[in-house]
């Protein structure tokens, strides 16, 4: 009898802490900011926030949105949580340029409508017609690193704040560094490389400590106004072409010029 107790009173505990500790919930709708129309298919990703973590990090969770926008996470710990919004096509990540979505998650549910705001995508396209890339990576101790290494592009803004474009697509000999980035903002591009020489898109070499570009770029005209029509992304059809800088690389650094 008393280890049937025991039994029932160690369920009972474990139902407490399972209703205490693992019942907190977070949904909402990701919404464009500007015609409040629902974004599916962009991945929401929950950040827990604390002081201190212990070996294994902050928790992270992902959730991808439905037709409706409609977003859900379950059974998290209670506490403070931001909230970013990655692969969404035309849109910025409130975590990288504004002030990520937050709550303080507790028990029960917790309701958080997330708003992006579009953005304008940024490219930089390497082309290597004469394959100087391969021929550098057979003298390289780790080839498959090479392409990612061909350039450094870096984004500043006039608050002196500076972020890396990330290399997105590689394929024929472009590759392609590419961001979204905030409409009607002056960054400045700045372009070098370690172990290659460059030319810009009229042929003018770049200085091998780089070069800066200024860029500025404009939302597109606005698409015909539809209150009821859903976001789909990525935008395979309607995504707005990159405003692009071009380079070409003309040879390995340590070759004569």
């Amino acid at each position: 009898m008393r280890t049937t107790l025991m039994r029932r009173g160690a369920t009972l505990l474990v139902s407490l802490c399972s209703a205490a500790f693992g019942q907190a919930q977070v949904a909402g709708k990701v919404l464009d900011d500007a015609s409040s129309a629902p974004l599916a298919g962009a991945t929401v990703v929950a950040v827990e926030v604390r002081a201190s973590f212990g070996p294994g990090g902050p928790s992270l969770l992902r959730a991808v949105t439905e037709a409706d926008g409609g977003y859900r996470f379950g059974s998290l710990a209670p506490g403070p949580y931001r909230f970013c919004v990655y692969h969404a096509a035309a849109y910025l990540d409130p975590c990288q340029w504004s002030e990520p979505a937050a709550v303080q998650v507790g028990a029960g549910m917790s309701a958080l409508d997330i708003r992006l705001r579009r953005g304008v995508r940024l490219a930089l396209r390497v082309a290597d017609p004469q394959n100087w890339v391969s021929e550098y990576g057979k003298r390289a101790p780790d080839p498959s690193a090479v392409s990612g290494a061909l350039v450094s592009a870096r984004l500043t803004d006039a608050a002196g704040k500076s972020r890396v474009l990330p290399l997105v697509r590689r394929s024929d000999g472009i590759y392609e560094y590419s961001d979204v980035v905030p409409p009607d903002t002056d960054f400045s591009l700045t372009v070098s490389s370690a172990g290659f020489l460059l030319d810009d898109d009229r042929g003018a070499p770049i200085d091998p400590k780089g070069r800066s570009f200024p860029v500025r770029l404009s939302l597109p005209p606005k698409p015909a106004p539809s209150a009821l029509r859903v976001m789909r992304l990525p935008f395979t059809s309607e995504r707005p072409q990159p405003a692009v800088i071009a380079i070409k690389v003309r040879g390995l650094a340590d070759q004569p010029r």
